[in-house]
């Protein structure tokens, strides 16, 4: 059993890298400019190849696992984010 609990880290670490790299490096080739616009476009190229190793590793053979992971980690995310939202409101209000 020890490894479907490291197939479930690693599918769950892998998924979190991609959208993390994919949402931080959409915003800085945005908003960036020379260098750090390449760094940007680094950062994309490494969660597009991180999302397609897991799809291909990991939501191919075990569809309904990863849709039941997918789905705790957005609610994982979507929390973090209220929490760093209040975080920021209260900081601004202060």
């Amino acid at each position: 059993m020890p490894n479907l609990a490291f197939s479930s880290f690693l599918s769950m670490l892998l998924l979190g890298l991609g959208v993390a790299l994919l949402f931080t490096g959409g915003m800085t080739v945005y908003f960036g400019e020379g260098k750090t616009r390449i760094a940007g476009i680094i950062q994309l190229v490494i969660a597009i190849v991180a999302l397609f190793v897991m799809i291909y590793l990991y939501v191919m053979p075990y569809r309904t696992e990863f849709v039941q992971s997918f789905i705790a980690l957005l609610g994982g995310v979507v929390g973090a984010l209220i929490g760093a939202g209040i975080f920021l409101i209260t900081i601004i209000k202060a």
